[in-house]
């Protein structure tokens, strides 16, 4: 990513869309009993 704009561009949609789909997927998974989401397996 040479082109500064570019790359400050690219990875404000990635943050976003990652804000997106990790709500999304704590509403379908069951999380209940993990202390973190590093334990699940």
């Amino acid at each position: 990513m040479r082109n500064p704009e570019f790359a400050d561009s690219f990875s404000s949609a990635m943050d976003s869309r990652g804000a997106f789909l990790a709500r999304k997927l704590s509403e379908k998974l069951d999380l209940s009993k993990q202390a973190s989401v590093l334990d699940c397996q």
